[in-house]
C-alpha cells in the first residue's frame, strides 16, 4: 500500500498590532529614535537586570528538568544518536533543541503558561468581566481576587491601565507594563509575579520597575511617522521612588503585596553597564590571548 501525504494549510501568523515594534534576533524590540536613520535595538525591560543575576539556582533548576525529563521520555534521547560531534555548530543546535524539549517536557514550558494565562485572567477580573476559572487556576485566582480586594479597602488602590507597552529612552529598555495605578494616591507601577518564590531576583525585579517607571507609551506606527511617544498619564507622572509587586504563585498558596524602592535598583544600571563594557573590552581581538611562549 501507498502512504497517502495530505497538505495542511497553515494559517498565516497573526500580524503584528501597529503599536508594536518589529524584534531583532535576539528578541529585542527594535525602535524608533528621532533622529536616527536605523531602528535601535532596545534592551528587554523583563531581562534588563539578567547580566547582574546569580542564575546558579536557575542552572540547577534547568539541570533537573533535563534529567527528569530524560527520565520520563526516554524516546527523546533516541534523536542523540545523530549526534557525532558534540562540537559541531550545526549539532550544537540539535543538542540545545533537544535540551530544551525535555526541559519542557519536564514542565518548564507549563509554568510558563500558567503564569501568562493567570495574568490574562487577572486583566479580565480587574475590569470586572465576568469569566469561566479552570479548576486548576481558582485557587491562585481567588488569592488574586482578594488581595486585590484589601489593597482598595486599604490602601485606595485602583487600576488606571493594563498592557501599555512603552520605552525608556534613558536605558534603551522597552516592553510592557503590567499595571499602572493608583496606591496610597499614588501614582505607580504595579507588577504581577507568579513564580513559586520571591526569595531571589529582587534587584532585577527592582531594575525591571525602575525601567517601566521612566518610560513614555509607545506606537510604532506613530513613531514612523514622526510622534509615537506619550505621557503614561495625561496629568500625574508616575513615582519613580516606589512600585509595587504582587504575588500571586500558581500553587494558589498564598498571595501578597510587596512594596519595592526603585532607588535601590539605580545602582544597578550602573554595575550593568560597567559590566556589558569589561566584556565588551575583553570579546575585542586586540585583547584576546596573545602566546609570548610557544613549545
Amino acid at each position: 500500500m501507498g502512504l497517502t501525504i495530505t497538505k495542511v494549510e497553515v494559517p498565516e501568523p497573526e500580524p503584528r498590532p501597529a503599536h508594536l515594534p518589529p524584534r531583532n534576533w535576539q528578541d529585542k524590540p527594535m525602535i524608533i529614535v528621532p533622529g536616527q536613520e536605523k531602528r535601535v535595538p532596545y534592551f528587554r525591560a523583563s531581562s534588563i537586570g539578567g547580566s547582574l543575576e546569580d542564575l546558579t539556582n536557575v542552572n540547577k533548576w534547568k539541570s533537573r528538568l533535563v534529567t527528569l525529563g530524560a527520565y520520563r521520555f526516554p524516546r527523546i534521547l533516541d534523536k542523540m544518536s545523530d549526534i557525532t560531534d558534540p562540537d559541531d555548530a550545526e549539532q550544537k543546535k540539535l543538542m540545545n533543541k533537544i535540551t530544551e524539549e525535555l526541559q519542557d517536557l519536564a514542565g518548564m514550558s507549563s509554568k510558563a503558561l500558567r503564569g501568562t494565562d493567570i495574568h490574562a485572567i487577572s486583566e479580565e477580573l480587574d475590569f470586572g468581566t465576568e469569566m469561566y476559572i479552570p479548576d486548576h487556576y481558582v485557587k491562585p485566582v481567588e488569592n488574586y481576587r482578594k488581595l486585590t480586594d484589601e489593597m482598595k479597602s486599604k490602601l485606595g488602590y485602583k487600576v488606571w491601565a493594563t498592557e501599555l507597552f512603552g520605552v525608556n529612552d534613558t536605558f534603551k529598555a522597552a516592553g510592557t507594563t503590567d499595571r499602572v495605578g493608583w496606591i496610597k494616591d499614588e501614582l505607580c507601577i504595579i507588577d504581577l509575579k507568579t513564580s513559586g518564590s520571591m526569595d531571589f531576583s529582587m534587584g532585577k525585579f527592582a531594575m525591571q520597575l525602575l525601567t517601566y517607571a521612566g518610560m513614555v507609551r509607545y506606537h510604532d506606527l506613530e513613531a514612523q511617522q514622526g510622534a509615537g511617544r506619550h505621557p503614561i498619564h495625561p496629568e500625574e507622572s508616575v513615582s519613580q521612588v516606589r512600585a509595587y509587586i504582587m504575588w500571586v504563585p500558581q500553587s494558589g498558596e498564598q498571595a501578597a503585596l510587596g512594596e519595592v524602592d526603585l532607588t535601590e535598583a539605580v545602582e544597578g544600571f550602573k554595575l550593568a553597564e560597567d559590566l556589558r563594557e569589561w566584556r565588551r573590552k575583553w570579546n575585542r581581538k586586540a585583547l584576546k590571548f596573545t602566546p609570548s611562549i610557544t613549545v
